[in-house]
């Protein structure tokens, strides 16, 4: 348990230095919100949802690149260190590997559902 705080700690303090330039750097990359222009479920439009959200376009999106980079490196590297150490990790399972594959499998699933959702707001398709 002590090995995925100290990860999810340093992984925190690392992101919280490094967001703002790689921010900027998605700034130089183009990668910003376009202009929404929804429909409804009879395909008319609705402006009323376009104004609320128009205050949106223009702000760059995959920052949760760099948050689920950070903190999948940082998790591997510690456990890789744990293993080379031969420290004792405790785990809810008879075997760390599985448990391990279950957490990273949700942590990166969840991670594609959100590149999905960066580029529906990029391309808005």
């Amino acid at each position: 348990m002590s090995v995925y705080l100290f990860a999810t700690f340093a992984s925190f303090l690392l992101n919280f230095f490094l967001i703002v330039p790689f921010i900027d750097f998605l700034y130089r990359l183009k990668l910003q919100r376009a202009v929404q222009k929804t429909r409804d479920a009879f395909d008319r439009p609705t402006p009323i949802f376009d104004k609320y959200h128009s205050h949106k376009s223009g702000t760059p999106v995959g920052g949760g690149i760099l948050i689920v980079g950070m903190t999948v490196l940082l998790f591997l590297f510690f456990l890789s260190l744990y293993i080379f150490f031969n420290l004792p990790v405790q785990a809810n399972y008879p075997n760390i590997f599985s448990e391990l594959k279950i957490i990273l499998f949700a942590f990166v699933g969840f991670a594609c559902l959100g590149v999905y959702d960066d580029l529906t707001k990029i391309f808005f398709w």
